[in-house]
């Protein structure tokens, strides 16, 4: 009913985060704006997913696919491009349970963050200087938990203090854990 109302071509809906086995710990992760915003995945990261909580229309998805060269990233990826040609909206209730990976190597993020940006550099360069510090940010955002997440405090700390320096007026809320 919210997609027919909203005459959107897309809907998120917000979802239950669950970090154990026990689903009774689930919190639930909240959007704070009514629709999605394409340039807010690159500035603020996708917090949203996009497998589980995402209806959207095969016409407005036409042919554009996961990029698998990608191996991380692929989603956010996806949608960044499906959001600049269609209205995504966002419905305030909670339909899905996202159940949280383990955090892979600060390495590892590290290695698939220069891929994607090295992906986005042309486009990038359209952008004025602070809001590229502000993906640059929010990429150093993801190493850092990544490392934090297995124990080394030390890299997690340089990637947020980078983070930090290059979009400082940032939520500071995103600067603790993503959800």
């Amino acid at each position: 009913m919210f997609l027919k109302d909203t005459k959107a071509d897309g809907v998120f809906c917000e979802t239950y985060l669950v970090e154990s086995e026990n689903y009774d710990s689930a919190v639930q992760v909240r959007i704070d704006h009514n629709r999605i915003i394409p340039e807010h995945l690159l500035t603020r990261g996708c917090g949203y997913g996009t497998g589980t909580n995402l209806l959207i229309s095969r016409a407005v998805v036409g042919e554009d696919v996961f990029d698998e060269s990608m191996r991380l990233f692929i989603d956010l990826d996806w949608l960044y491009h499906v959001s600049q040609r269609a209205d995504l909206r966002v419905m305030h209730e909670a339909l899905t349970y996202y159940h949280k990976a383990p955090m892979r190597a600060g390495d590892y993020i590290g290695a698939r963050v220069q891929v994607f940006m090295n992906k986005y550099k042309a486009h990038l360069k359209t952008w004025p200087f602070y809001k590229r510090l502000q993906v640059y940010s929010c990429m150093n955002w993801y190493i850092a938990h990544a490392y934090e997440g297995n124990g080394h405090y030390i890299n997690a700390a340089r990637h947020f203090f980078l983070g930090i320096l290059q979009s400082p007026f940032r939520n500071p809320r995103q600067y603790l854990h993503p959800f």
